[in-house]
């Protein structure tokens, strides 16, 4: 017997869900008989005729993927087209290579590879930045480092989709760039229009713009604009507020509960150090805070985005989803398992390469994508500097 707990509809794995949804049906509706996706005119996501998004130009549409979060924010839409274009690059390579091989062959090799690519992006380039070197050894985070574990649970954790990996929400930046527009981030929100006319500016602004400390600011997009269906309506909702009253009513435990969890002492005193003493002005005890709250406030530990309770949580919740995944990419078991050249040229998969190989007009970019560039350790490059996956090594014998 385990304690009660909200349903979760989405699959805690790493399996580009976002990509290819987590029910037959919705699956059915995203791909083709042939081994790709569907997409729609100029290669973008299809249309989703009952989706809920605002339709500003003539030739807007709601977007379909496989998360139906897809319209609320013009990045989130932008990656999944991103990733939909990886997907369908890599179906029409390995039909190349493969002729013999029917449409549900090269779309499930298709899906593996892409699964693969989301594993080893985030363990290998998001994790390392978000939670530093320490953490990342201490829960064995590291690329190279995996033996999938039967007994370990990778269920994701009320507290984890609830409020840990919600600390994103602080590092919004108020201000998006889209070529030579500066729009505030309201204005670009349940906006799919954007995405469909330049895929290529929303890149490029999102590469090269730093985002916000994760601390107790946030921006006023999403603190007073969050979901408008109506620009004119003022019907929009405070994401922050949303988070709180959302770990209120799933019963999460306090921000102090969860440092002790984590092995950490617990906060006697607004005033001290480890987290922003502004918090006594609203709360009347450190054990009265809330998680999302205390996790967001918490002074940054070295090397790390975040603080030492999120560090923990962050740490623990990707482990497991790590080490209790069977089909992880980097698996040794005899039937799941890539070949060693393989899994090989997974390894020199990065983000950058990956919207280089599908937004053609981008023809320059960092080699890490997720911090911005500089001179000399991130300077842009021409794109076709940057390591390549070689397909070659999935053709058939004959």
């Amino acid at each position: 017997m385990v304690p009660r707990q909200q349903l979760n509809t989405l699959t805690a794995y790493l399996d580009a869900s976002a990509v290819y949804g987590n029910t037959q049906t919705v699956l059915d509706k995203l791909r083709d008989a042939e081994g790709t996706l569907k997409v729609g005119a100029n290669n973008m996501l299809p249309e989703n005729p009952s989706g809920t998004c605002m339709k500003e130009q003539q030739g807007d549409y709601c977007l379909l993927a496989g998360d139906h979060r897809v319209n609320v924010f013009v990045g989130l839409g932008s990656l999944h087209t991103l990733f939909v274009r990886e997907h369908n690059r890599i179906a029409s390579v390995l039909k190349g290579l493969n002729p013999a091989w029917d449409g549900e062959k090269i779309f499930q090799e298709t899906r593996r590879i892409v699964s693969a690519q989301m594993q080893r992006i985030t363990y290998a380039e998001y994790l390392p930045l978000v939670l530093g070197s320490a953490t990342i050894s201490k829960y064995r985070l590291r690329e190279g480092d995996f033996q999938y574990d039967p007994n370990v649970d990778a269920t994701i954790a009320n507290h984890f989709s609830t409020a840990t990996y919600r600390f994103g929400h602080s590092q919004v930046n108020p201000i998006v760039k889209l070529g030579s527009q500066r729009l505030p981030l309201q204005n670009t929100l349940m906006r799919p229009g954007f995405a469909l006319n330049s895929l290529k500016d929303i890149f490029e602004g999102l590469i090269s713009a730093a985002t916000e400390e994760v601390d107790q600011f946030f921006s006023d997009g999403l603190t007073s604009h969050m979901f408008e269906t109506n620009a004119t309506a003022m019907d929009g909702l405070d994401l922050v507020s949303l988070n709180i009253q959302r770990g209120r009513d799933h019963g999460l435990p306090t921000f102090n509960d969860f440092r002790e969890y984590c092995g950490l002492s617990r906060i006697s005193s607004f005033n001290d150090p480890e987290v922003v003493d502004e918090l006594g002005n609203i709360y009347s005890s450190p054990d009265d805070v809330d998680l999302f709250i205390g996790l967001v406030c918490e002074k940054h530990s070295l090397g790390s985005l975040v603080g030492p309770t999120l560090s923990c949580l962050l740490g623990k919740q990707f482990r497991d989803m790590k080490f209790g995944d069977r089909f992880f990419y980097e698996t040794r078991g005899p039937v799941e398992r890539f070949t060693s050249d393989q899994l090989r040229e997974i390894k020199k998969v990065t983000l950058a390469k990956v919207i280089c190989d599908n937004i053609p007009e981008i023809k320059d970019v960092q080699p890490d994508v997720f911090r911005v560039a500089n001179i000399p350790s991130n300077p842009i490059d021409a794109c076709n500097k940057l390591p390549e996956m070689n397909l070659n090594y999935w053709a058939e014998l004959p």
